[in-house]
């Protein structure tokens, strides 16, 4: 059944995981599944539901983290995506984070993550310093990616949490995998974007990137100048 006139959605909290299920499974849109596969995100696994209809059951549910847990380890693509929505970043530990990071296949998973969950911990830059040289690449990516949430939500932390980032990100720029690439490319316009002390230095290493002899390292160099240039931002 395709979510064209989708049931309404429970309105009380402490929902129960067997509740949650039976409306995920209501809402499930074969057709919007089909196009799963360009991400590589195996049918069986997912039941093929759009982001607004998680976050509407997210708001119901509000933070409880024994559910997350339980949704995480039903293990479908939108229990995993929902679980994010709901964890509570204050009873995270980093054993949890470990372990749900190894299990990441997708970059929206990896994304809805960070942003909606690991970004609000305690230890969001450890833990993020921890991955980005780590060789997985969905884990690597998760390592940039919360860099890359920090600067968007932790706007009070000083240029010195970020100025790491530079260092890490040129270890790491030979990485040719799209969704690293990618996360790469994203941290080091966010970081020219947003830390003004800092441009001189981000501008330094976006042109030594797009220097580079390999091309996903031009890419990502080249890519940042055009949105500097756009911006005025290197003028």
């Amino acid at each position: 059944m395709g979510n064209h006139g989708a049931p309404g959605i429970l309105t009380h909290t402490h929902m129960t995981l067997q509740e949650i299920i039976t409306q995920l499974e209501s809402l499930a849109d074969p057709e919007f599944l089909k196009g799963f596969s360009r991400y590589k995100i195996p049918d069986e696994v997912a039941y093929g539901i759009r982001l607004p209809h998680l976050r509407t059951i997210a708001k119901t549910c509000k933070k409880d983290h024994a559910l997350a847990l339980e949704l995480w380890a039903y293990g479908k693509h939108e229990t995993r995506l929902l679980a994010s929505m709901i964890a509570d970043p204050k009873q995270c530990t980093k054993s949890e984070m470990n372990q749900w990071v190894t299990a990441i296949y997708s970059w929206d998973v990896c994304d809805q993550l960070c942003t909606n969950y690991w970004v609000h911990t305690d230890f969001w830059y450890e833990q993020a310093q921890s991955w980005v040289h780590r060789e997985e690449e969905y884990v690597k990516r998760a390592g940039f990616v919360l860099l890359v949430t920090g600067l968007i939500k932790r706007k009070k932390e000083p240029d010195a949490v970020f100025r790491p980032c530079l260092k890490w990100l040129e270890e790491e720029a030979n990485d040719s995998r799209n969704f690293v690439q990618k996360a790469l490319n994203w941290l080091l316009r966010e970081l020219g974007k947003r830390r003004p002390n800092l441009r001189p230095e981000v501008f330094a290493l976006a042109e030594r990137l797009a220097a580079s002899d390999q091309a996903s390292t031009r890419w990502i160099g080249q890519n940042a100048l055009n949105e500097f240039r756009v911006k005025g931002l290197n003028e």
